[in-house]
């Protein structure tokens, strides 16, 4: 749900996602995410359901990062 959700979110706003950074992405898709994952559950879900995506998404990046910085996982991020 998460890779279909960010390359629907690049396909249709593509350029109102130019301007944000890839960790915002990250969290912005993560939320998405989120709340649809739960959106049937009512308003409550939902809101958790973001907001735990949103954190969980923010969490992997910034870990990756980290890993990425250190020299201990390799591969080209873009900023």
């Amino acid at each position: 749900m998460y890779c279909l959700m960010g390359s629907t979110l690049n396909f249709l706003f593509e350029d109102e996602l130019a301007e944000l950074s890839q960790l915002q992405k990250n969290v912005l898709c993560g939320v998405l995410t989120g709340g649809l994952y739960k959106s049937t559950l009512g308003i409550r879900p939902f809101v958790v359901g973001s907001v735990l995506g949103g954190g969980i998404a923010l969490g992997l990046h910034m870990v990756i990062s980290n890993l990425h910085d250190r020299g201990i996982i390799a591969f080209e991020m873009k900023y």
